[in-house]
């Protein structure tokens, strides 16, 4: 991952086209890619790697919970607790 700025655009290590791969924008700013291979990139403006950001760690914090590992039992059980304790 890395961060592209507008005077880098067209070197021979950066995206041949910088338009963002969940808008379809081409900003004239900064924009965020990642490599895929020697050809294969994704690109994003800022506002769209912020939210794809924030739902991987969400989803791979919802993976990590559901392998069941101990550094989460505790947690489940006072979430557990606490919605009880609220019903009653």
């Amino acid at each position: 991952m890395a961060v592209l700025l507008p005077h880098e655009r067209g070197e021979w290590w950066a995206p041949p086209r910088c338009q963002c791969w969940l808008c379809g924008d081409v900003p004239p700013g900064p924009v965020v890619f990642w490599t895929a291979g020697a050809d294969e990139f994704l690109v994003l403006c800022p506002a769209h790697a912020a939210y794809l950001g924030l739902h991987l760690i969400a989803d791979a914090r919802e993976a990590t919970l559901a392998t069941g590992g101990p550094q989460w039992e505790p947690r489940a059980t006072r979430a557990a607790v606490a919605a009880i304790q609220r019903r009653l």
